[in-house]
């Protein structure tokens, strides 16, 4: 549309094209309707069909018509000749003065065509790229109604999940505490299965130590009763020994007593060391809370110093415990002092190697600060 637009406008802007443009229609308006007269006028000539005679017409009136159309045609056919060639003239006239706006003519009609193709193939392609949009849209909404029915199948089984995870949570958190607690109960028991297995060692101790003792008394001939049997026999024949059997269970019970007494000062001696060793300890820190008694009275001035507090309650204990594990001379106190340190000893030794096993006691120093 631009280029006949545009065609239209160069016309308008050259008037002279444009009043050319009129003659030579006019012209040609006027050679057509020569053209159409002279049909006319060769009827009348001799031999055609219009030109024959009919009935009723005389042959001098037919010559002296034929002559008269004759001179009649003559000036017309030279009036059309000329009229042609002028009009001929004039058309090439204008083709060679406008030859170059008919080229730029032709050259946009050209263009125009190619345009017209072009949109007719670009709207080709509009029209392929719209049923492809309808197709891709019609894709896109059954893909969205098929990720929303799998996002509504996966949000059930995320709430599925997290409900079985929560369960599972609690069972676990429970299950701690329950194997917390079973383990703390099974620590304990296990601290009083191993004492209680360390006293039945001790006994069993004590008793391979009177049979070591037994067995220097023994003798090859000596028969030895069975387990379990009853002694009244033995103590019938004891009655009725001899006179030398006699004699050498008086020396036994000597021997005996020698022992015991041997065994009273190898634990006394025993109880002593370690009452030693705890003295020289509780001396070691005594000088401590010294020192850090007059450290803080000299930073504090005349007020009572911090350690003063802390301390006083441990003291009591400290002298309690003293007068409680003291040794005595007496043989039933110095056995059961001696018994009451090896199960001192021994435990210290197990805090020692399981201190990471809050269940065991632990010792703490009477001078610590709080």
């Amino acid at each position: 549309m631009w280029i006949f637009k545009r065609s239209a406008h160069e016309l308008r802007e050259q008037p002279s094209i444009a009043r050319e443009a009129g003659t030579l229609t006019r012209i040609g308006r006027g050679c057509r309707a020569a053209d159409a007269e002279v049909p006319h006028a060769h009827a009348l000539i001799p031999g055609s069909v219009m030109s024959r005679p009919t009935a009723g017409h005389s042959r001098a009136s037919l010559f002296g018509h034929e002559e008269d159309m004759n001179l009649l045609r003559q000036p017309k056919e030279i009036e059309v000749e000329r009229l042609k060639n002028g009009l001929r003239d004039l058309y090439t006239g204008f083709l060679e003065k406008h030859a170059s706006m008919l080229a730029h003519y032709q050259v946009l009609r050209e263009k125009d065509l190619f345009y017209q193709q072009n949109i007719t193939r670009n709207e080709a392609r509009i029209h392929r790229a719209s049923e492809i949009s309808l197709a891709l849209q019609k894709q896109w909404t059954k893909t969205e109604s098929v990720m929303k029915s799998k996002l509504e199948k996966f949000q059930e089984k995320k709430e599925q999940l997290s409900k079985r995870y929560w369960n599972l949570k609690c069972s676990t958190k429970r299950d701690k505490a329950t194997m917390a607690a079973d383990l703390e109960n099974m620590v304990n028991a296990s601290h009083s299965a191993t004492e209680r297995l360390e006293h039945v060692k001790d006994k069993l101790v004590k008793i391979l130590l009177l049979s070591e003792i037994c067995g220097k008394y023994e003798r090859n001939d000596d028969k030895f009763m069975p387990y379990g049997e009853s002694t009244e026999e033995e103590a019938t024949d004891y009655e009725n020994l001899d006179p030398t059997m006699i004699e050498e269970c008086k020396d036994f019970k000597k021997m005996d007593k020698f022992l015991l007494k041997i065994n009273r000062v190898r634990v006394q001696v025993l109880c002593l060391r370690a009452e030693k060793e705890r003295i020289n300890k509780e001396n070691t820190d005594l000088k401590d809370y010294i020192k850090s008694y007059l450290t803080d009275l000299a930073l504090n001035g005349t007020e009572q110093p911090r350690t003063a507090f802390s301390t006083e309650s441990k003291k009591v204990g400290f002298v309690q415990r003293n007068l409680r594990t003291r040794p005595v001379t007496c043989i039933e106190g110095a056995l059961s002092n001696a018994v009451l340190h090896e199960r001192r000893m021994k435990l210290e030794k197990k805090n020692k190697e399981a201190a990471h096993i809050y269940a065991y006691p632990r010792y703490q120093s009477w001078t610590q600060t709080t």
